[in-house]
């Protein structure tokens, strides 16, 4: 309507004025331009074929007359409708760009909001129910599903059909994305970079872009990637604390014991040295001067176990041979203690090592007295 009106105004103009035909012709396909710049191409297709018939009418001879005699005007009607196709369609995909880039817009947008809430995210707590609700409220998706492979669960939440509570989990055991775009169903593994294994998979119900979606999944992954490292760093905090008090007790229990065995030892090496002793007496005396300084060792080796879990011991470092080491301690441990029933073979008796003479000699001391005795293990052990 507003063509023709246009039309009807420019032709009235054009007529009484006595515009010649190639200026009419020219004004006309200026409104052919603007009817398909403005409205499409139909509208301006028949605002075309409206033009050629007041054209051939008013201005093209004879006057009055739908009779052609030019064959030009047949020239003019294709050149207003290819005008009109090519404006239209021109218009039509610079409107359509516009759209797709206000949507990526609006997307970015989302996306950054999206990135700066998941660095609030709660670490302490699953990151799956966290993400699905900033997801869907961000940016308006009717179902969000997220399944986590750490954790081994998966959040759902929105409206999810029969037959739909493991899309994402699916999603994941499938190793695969895929978009359904009758149900606007967009599927994306969660994955840390090029080449890594995924962590996860997000289902996405809703008018998201393909970009945007993929752009989620990376944000989910890296939030899911966090939440595995907070735990793996409070757990060697844990560790940590339950080692140090670990090393705690052994250094209180060693100082605990060493003040009565001390006495027990004194004691012992008293009577032993005051003599007046019947060969009984004498036997017993000497078997427990020799536990208390192998308790008193023991102590020793607990304190020095503790200073190494703390980290606070210093290694005083030189060159030791094994062989002379190893007899060393057989010929420090009485025969009482069962020495003549360990057997020591050394490979190599010149082998030569840079070490901590007194912490290998109480690592070595420890594995002899655990051999020596059969209770603790049926089979013979062969030190070698």
């Amino acid at each position: 309507m507003l063509a023709s009106a246009v039309l009807a105004l420019l032709t009235y103009s054009g007529f009484v004025l006595q515009i010649n035909l190639l200026t009419i012709s020219l004004l006309y396909l200026a409104i052919v331009v603007a009817v398909a710049a403005g409205f499409g191409f139909w509208q301006a297709s028949f605002a075309s074929v409206l033009a050629v018939l007041l054209l051939d009418y008013y201005f093209e001879p004879p006057i009055f007359s739908f009779e052609v005699e030019n064959p030009g005007i047949f020239v003019a009607l294709a050149t207003f409708e290819a005008t009109a196709l090519t404006i239209s369609r021109l218009h039509a995909r610079e409107m359509r760009t516009a759209r797709e880039a206000a949507t990526n817009l609006k997307g970015m947008e989302h996306l950054y909001e999206l990135s700066r809430n998941t660095l609030l995210l709660d670490l302490r707590q699953p990151p799956g129910p966290q993400l699905a609700v900033l997801i869907q409220r961000i940016f308006e998706a009717r179902a969000v599903a997220l399944f986590d492979i750490g954790l081994g669960r998966q959040d759902r939440l929105g409206a999810w059909g029969p037959g739909e509570e493991d899309l994402a989990k699916e999603c994941y055991m499938r190793n695969a994305a895929q978009d359904d775009l009758q149900t606007e169903t967009l599927e994306r593994l969660l994955q840390t970079g090029a080449g890594s294994g995924s962590v996860g998979a997000l289902v996405v119900r809703g008018p998201l872009s393909s970009l945007v979606v993929d752009a989620l999944a990376a944000l989910a992954a890296i939030a899911i990637v966090r939440h595995q490292s907070f735990e793996k760093e409070d757990r060697a905090e844990e560790a940590k604390r339950s080692e140090e008090l670990r090393a705690a007790v052994l250094d209180g229990m060693a100082h605990e014991l060493k003040t009565p065995l001390t006495a027990v030892q004194t004691a012992s090496s008293g009577l032993l040295a005051l003599g007046g002793l019947t060969d009984s007496q004498a036997q017993l005396v000497t078997l427990i001067d020799g536990e208390a300084i192998h308790l008193n060792e023991i102590c020793s080796r607990l304190l020095v176990t503790a200073t190494l879990n703390g980290g606070e011991v210093g290694l005083d470092l030189a060159e030791v041979n094994v062989k002379d080491l190893i007899f060393e301690i057989l010929a420090d441990r009485p025969k009482s203690l069962g020495r003549d029933r360990i057997h020591a073979v050394v490979g190599d008796p010149d082998l030569i090592v840079n070490v901590d003479r007194e912490l290998l000699a109480m690592i070595l001391d420890e594995y002899i007295f655990d051999a020596k005795h059969p209770d603790r293990n049926s089979r013979t052990k062969e030190s070698r």
